[in-house]
C-alpha cells in the first residue's frame, strides 16, 4: 500500500515490514520493535497511522512519518482484547474506528480505547474472516470462509 507521503509499504513472510522510499528499501523487524518478522497485512488509516498485522503475534500500530519512518510503535494482542493474534483484514469507518478481520476470532473493532468483538455468538456466519469493507452506507461488509455478511452491529 502507498501512504500519504508516497512511501510504498510491503508485508513480507519472514522478512519483516519493508518500505520503499526514494529508490531504496528500508526494513523493519523485531529489532525495530515489531512483534514478529512474519507480516501478514499493512493498512494506513485516516489519522496517519500504519497498522501492521502478523500471522501469530498480534498487530502493531505506528505513526507514519516521511521517508518511510515510523514512531510511537504500539503492539496489541489477545492480552489487550483482540480475539485472535492473526489479523487477516483491516477496515476503517467514518468515525475512525478500526476493524480487524481475524483467523478464528471473528471481527474486532477498536475505538481508540478498547476492543469489541463480533463473532458467531453475535450472528457472524464464520469466525474465519478473510476481508472487510465499509460500504458507502457505513455498513461493515464481512467476507468469511463461507459467505459475505453485513453487520448492523458495526454501523457508523
Amino acid at each position: 500500500m502507498i501512504d500519504r507521503f508516497g512511501t510504498i509499504w510491503f508485508a513480507t513472510q519472514e522478512g519483516g515490514l519493508s518500505a520503499f522510499v526514494e529508490g531504496a528499501f528500508r526494513t523493519y523487524t523485531e529489532k525495530d520493535g515489531l512483534p514478529d518478522k512474519d507480516i501478514y497485512r499493512v493498512f494506513a488509516d485516516s489519522r496517519g497511522r500504519l497498522w501492521i498485522s502478523t500471522r501469530n503475534a498480534g498487530v502493531a500500530v505506528a505513526t507514519i512519518e516521511p521517508r518511510g519512518r515510523l514512531r510511537d510503535l504500539r503492539i496489541f494482542t489477545r492480552a489487550d482484547g483482540l480475539p485472535s493474534d492473526t489479523i487477516r483484514a483491516f477496515a476503517e469507518d467514518r468515525s475512525g474506528n478500526i476493524y480487524f478481520g481475524t483467523r478464528g476470532g471473528g471481527v474486532a473493532s477498536y475505538d481508540g480505547r478498547s476492543f469489541s468483538v463480533f463473532d458467531l455468538r453475535n450472528g457472524l456466519s464464520s469466525n474465519e474472516v478473510l476481508t472487510l469493507l465499509v460500504n458507502r452506507h457505513g455498513e461493515l461488509v464481512i467476507g468469511t470462509y463461507d459467505r459475505a455478511s453485513r453487520s448492523a452491529a458495526f454501523r457508523s
